[in-house]
């Protein structure tokens, strides 16, 4: 046993996940999956995702360690050297992380899903069962209340990017995909912090829009720049294959944060094309946006033909 920043690490040892050299798991999230053999007791976690023998994945490069169920990471979130940051899966307030319900007891809530999709995905035939069909049976809208990631990923580097994330396996158009989660802030508290990030080049904060004429619209930000999820390290693309949508489930999603009861929608990715294994996952950080309107703050590295080459797809700047 090692201490590494806040969290005990281990050997990996379970079915499903067999890398060749050594790959340590966060005791943090293990919840039981791994085979231990010291005197802990890890209590184990109803209702986590089996791996499926029909999937494949990539093979597990040496030195590789987990981040959390289906997540692995060329090294633990706090050695990122770029900008390093506690490794969370639910989202925080003031320090309180919300509850999740497990996922026997979670029920479906996809038809909420249905309208997003059909506009995203531009496809006109579109039901529940679809949606499920696309992420191998997996029911999007309890993942997502779950906290569940239903595809193998990995978090790597990226020449002039930093890091991002990489699928593991072949991921459906229309897939869910994972949550963005970090602290949730206030509108007030984002434009103090941005000052200082933007000083840093830390660019994650995410506005959340929720319901108009309820008392939370436009109220919060997601702020994961020291706390939060793999979500963290996605990339920008101009031509992207990752969506972002905002789902506020039920009325059982209403977070008590510091007593007072907000709506605060998730903000969860979806594939909006058909992902390879080894493919980028990235999403347009500033959708819509027309290059003239850039202010040339942060040089874009998507890769597609840049402006004044043949089939110009690429802005040249992210913002």
């Amino acid at each position: 046993m090692i201490e590494i920043g806040p969290c005990l690490f281990h050997k990996v040892s379970r079915p499903g996940f067999q890398p060749a050299g050594q790959v340590f798991c966060r005791d943090a999230t293990c919840a039981g999956r791994c085979v231990v053999a010291t005197k802990r007791k890890v209590q184990s976690t109803p209702g986590l995702i089996k791996t499926k023998k029909e999937r494949k994945t990539n093979p597990v490069p040496d030195g590789f360690v987990e981040w959390e169920q289906n997540v692995i990471a060329e090294s633990v979130s706090r050695d990122i050297d770029s900008n390093p940051f506690d490794y969370i899966n639910l989202r925080q307030s003031s320090g309180t992380s919300e509850s999740r319900p497990s996922y026997e007891k979670t029920t479906c809530e996809c038809k909420i899903l249905v309208p997003h999709l059909k506009e995203r995905l531009a496809l006109e035939s579109l039901n529940v069962n679809k949606i499920h069909a696309f992420s191998d049976g997996e029911c999007p809208s309890k993942a997502i209340k779950c906290g569940r990631i239903p595809h193998a990923l990995a978090v790597r580097r990226v020449e002039n990017k930093g890091y991002g994330i990489f699928a593991r396996e072949n991921i459906e158009k229309g897939a869910y995909l994972f949550e963005y989660v970090g602290e949730i802030i206030s509108k007030n508290e984002a434009s103090d912090r941005e000052i200082k990030y933007a000083e840093n080049r830390q660019f994650y904060l995410h506005d959340i829009h929720g319901k108009k004429n309820h008392p939370s619209y436009e109220r919060y930000v997601i702020d994961p720049t020291t706390k939060g999820n793999l979500a963290r390290m996605l990339n920008h693309s101009c031509v992207p294959n990752v969506t972002t949508i905002e789902v506020a489930a039920s009325e059982d999603s209403l977070m008590d944060f510091n007593g007072k009861p907000s709506l605060v929608p998730r903000v969860v990715f979806f594939a909006v094309s058909d992902i390879k294994a080894g493919e980028e996952l990235c999403i347009d950080y500033v959708p819509k946006r027309d290059a003239a309107g850039m202010r040339k703050e942060l040089v874009c590295y998507c890769g597609n033909p840049k402006i004044g080459e043949a089939n110009a797809t690429c802005r040249g700047w992210i913002f």
